[in-house]
């Protein structure tokens, strides 16, 4: 599981592919994707498309949202009653899940430049 929760893109391909749909809609048609970063799995096209159908979009994730995840991961994981751990694990679980559909807040910053 850990193998699947790497970033779906990379910064550079970010910054070059975010918002833009003929990208998208390649690597959802399994062609050769571009970029620095070839996809040769099914699977790694699949989270790549997955991250930029996201990517912006009101029912999409933001890092705000991820740092929520990660702060009551935080409180479960220290908090010590029974059950806890678990719950604390969940949640760090799905704040990586999450994590990887986002681009880096770096990244972010110059794909908002970029769209002014």
């Amino acid at each position: 599981m850990d193998d699947d929760l790497r970033p779906a893109l990379s910064e550079e391909e970010w910054i070059q592919y975010a918002g833009d749909l003929s990208i998208t809609a390649e690597w959802a048609a399994d062609k050769r994707p571009y970029g620095p970063d070839r996809r040769h799995t099914l699977e790694r096209k699949r989270h790549a498309v997955a991250a930029m159908a996201l990517y912006d979009q009101p029912f999409g994730f933001t890092h705000d949202e991820e740092a929520m995840l990660e702060t009551q991961a935080k409180f479960y994981e220290h908090r010590g009653f029974v059950g806890d751990a678990a719950i604390g694990a969940k949640l760090r679980l799905l704040q990586r899940k999450i994590a990887a559909l986002l681009p880096s807040r770096a990244a972010e910053e110059v794909i908002e430049k970029l769209a002014e």
